[in-house]
């Protein structure tokens, strides 16, 4: 596993415990934080990755995405 992804899961609330063997330890309320952090990173990713390609500021299609397509 990748360090920023044990990141999001310890800033979720889910630990390790060494009780039983290296295990995590979440709960419905854990998984679901560690779900909506993986999912803003990859939408920053995407994000990011239009920007370089077509140049467009954050008003545009990389606003849209960061916002996981909810507009006002």
């Amino acid at each position: 596993m990748n360090q920023e992804l044990i990141d999001m899961a310890r800033q979720a609330g889910i630990t390790m415990s060494s009780q039983y063997g290296a295990q995590w330890e979440a709960n419905t309320e854990d998984l679901e934080a560690f779900a909506a952090l993986v999912a803003e990173a990859e939408r920053e990713k995407v994000a990011k990755q239009w920007e370089q390609w077509h140049g467009f500021d954050k008003h545009t299609v990389a606003a849209f995405i960061r916002a996981g397509g909810v507009t006002k």
